[in-house]
């Protein structure tokens, strides 16, 4: 139970274990356990996004990587897109509670630091912990209190979809009267009825979400995940064809020395992590393949099922979240935006603003880095772009991950071990 303490400040509490409640309802036959994996893959992916933003936007606060608070709510509305308001709300003020306990500075500029948010272990993925087991190991055997209260969110919002499913399921066979309601479990969804409610329940489910809904409704068997059949090397050359020329050109044709070895592994690094990005999405987009074909099957055989049936299939046999749970798609003119670190207007009295705002930097790797505001029109609105958004460091890796795993992503609805092995280990 909760001191009084608790009670005299307006800090959420965090008594309730998601993970032990999943594993009930599994056991009752209500709810999956790719329900636990998909918040985790949601949480290192959430890691992704801060640690890149950490390294654009913040020195490090006392040693540690940190953020703002107001970059990190930017960058929480914008992960997650249809998150309930209060629910962000008891989000913010776990983030405030934890600014203001980090001492005088962080109350001053409400720095808070990233093992704060997402562990005490933090680390770089993949360059210090290439399996991801640590990073792993802090999220689940010592999550934090943000952690287990994004979690928990999680959880609810998947519920609170099923419920919606069941709603547009009871609404599409318009049973109002109390006898039709208690007949309605023998009532019968065709294909075209169920999508219809899958489609009224979230208006973004893609076509491949409701067909993999579909297919576990109408209890068929989703498509196995193809075996690497010549799409690792063939990754390899879509990444080779895809290097910037900023990591070409980090080895200079007669360097030698410490520098330009560093260079050298820092572009094989980048290589091979491309690659192996590339061979995950060229697997995963032949199970994109399949889903049509299984689907057009499906439609052809014009099957029926019990709608109480229906429901509880969707629940049982997998993840069943709606299309914008979370989203990893996070730009960097998105969360300055947010932050208001873009000024408002584009010119000042003796010049134009962006004159005075384009800066140079250089990162720990060598690579230059350059941060521009542009004017639009010339009517003053200021718009923010930026050299290397999507060519370098932890947030250039990133969003290099986001647009390549767009399909992972889109079918980790019916994959989500999948989705989670492509955010950890590539």
């Amino acid at each position: 139970n909760n001191n009084n303490n608790n009670n005299n400040n307006n800090t959420p509490t965090l008594n309730f274990v998601s993970g032990a409640e999943i594993l009930y309802r599994g056991l009752l036959g209500g709810l999956h356990e790719d329900v636990f994996h998909d918040q985790t893959c949601m949480l290192v992916a959430l890691s992704h996004v801060l640690i890149g933003l950490a390294a654009r936007l913040e020195p490090q606060h006392n040693g540690k990587p940190a953020l703002r608070l107001a970059a990190v709510s930017a960058a929480l509305r914008h992960f997650f897109p249809s998150k309930p308001r209060e629910h962000l709300s008891t989000l913010k003020r776990l983030l405030h509670s934890t600014a203001m306990a980090e001492g005088t500075a962080a109350k001053h500029t409400k720095m808070i630091p990233l093992s704060e948010i997402l562990g005490r272990n933090l680390v770089r993925l993949p360059l210090d912990d290439p399996l991801g087991s640590t990073m792993l190991a802090s999220l689940i055997q010592d999550p934090s209190p943000i952690v287990r209260e994004l979690r928990r969110q999680h959880l609810v919002e998947c519920l609170m979809f099923q419920d919606r499913v069941r709603h547009s399921v009871s609404m599409l066979l318009d049973k109002p009267s109390r006898e039709s309601r208690r007949d309605s479990g023998e009532q019968r969804l065709t294909l075209a009825q169920a999508d219809q409610a899958l489609l009224t329940a979230d208006r973004f489910l893609t076509e491949d979400q409701r067909c993999l809904y579909l297919l576990r409704g109408f209890q068929r068997r989703l498509p196995d995940m193809p075996s690497n059949n010549g799409e690792h090397e063939r990754g390899l050359e879509l990444a080779s064809d895809q290097l910037l020329p900023a990591d070409v050109s980090a080895l200079v044709d007669g360097e030698d020395g410490p520098i330009a070895r560093a260079k050298q592994q820092e572009r094989d690094r980048l290589y091979k992590r491309r690659g192996l990005c590339q061979a995950k999405s060229l697997r995963v987009g032949k199970v994109a393949a399949l889903l049509g074909e299984r689907a057009m099957g499906l439609q052809a055989e014009a099957p029926t099922v019990v709608a109480s049936e229906f429901l509880s299939r969707i629940s049982s046999s997998g993840v069943l979240k709606a299309a914008r749970t979370w989203q990893p798609n996070v730009q960097l003119a998105d969360v300055m935006s947010g932050t208001g670190l873009i000024a408002v207007r584009g010119e000042s009295m003796s010049a134009k603003l962006e004159d005075f705002c384009r800066s140079e930097a250089t990162s720990p790797k060598g690579f230059s880095r350059a941060a521009t505001f542009v004017s639009e029109g010339g009517n003053g609105n200021v718009s923010w772009s930026s050299e290397s958004d999507e060519g370098e460091g932890d947030f250039g890796m990133f969003r290099y991950k986001v647009d390549v795993g767009e399909k992972i992503w889109e079918l980790s609805v019916g994959y989500p071990l999948m989705a989670l092995s492509y955010w950890v280990g590539a």
